[in-house]
């Protein structure tokens, strides 16, 4: 009950009365991303290391060029699952099974990425 007699003794909201919002952010300070941002947006000249050439790159550009080369060069998998992800979206991950009965054919997804198996039963939900 003390909770009551609190929120009776508290101002109500009005066109006049209006909390701070402690929680937020001051005006004019730049979100994390755009921060981040404009630092990718620098041009440097980088050695390009397919073509072992100078060039004027941003700092984004080097970052791709430089995970093409760890995945052709140094053969690393992650680097590869990356830029394909980055240019072709991930893969859809589902499994599914064909049953076939009577002439008749159904094909049910019994897992999905993230969830867990629904296995497969005879019954219908």
């Amino acid at each position: 009950m003390p909770r009551v007699n609190n929120l009776k003794n508290q101002k109500k909201f009005s066109k006049d009365y209006q909390p701070e919002n402690r929680g937020r952010k001051k005006k004019g300070v730049r979100n994390r991303s755009t921060i981040i941002r404009e630092f990718l947006d620098i041009t440097i000249k980088f050695t390009n290391p397919l073509t072992h050439k100078p060039e004027e790159l941003t700092l984004e550009e080097c970052m791709h060029l430089v995970q093409i080369n760890k995945a052709i060069f140094q053969e690393d998998s992650n680097a590869y699952k990356m830029i394909l992800d980055s240019a072709y979206g991930s893969p859809d991950k589902n499994i599914e099974i064909q049953l076939r009965e009577e002439g008749k054919q159904e094909v049910i997804p019994i897992f999905k990425w993230g969830e867990e198996s629904k296995g497969v039963s005879n019954e219908e939900e």
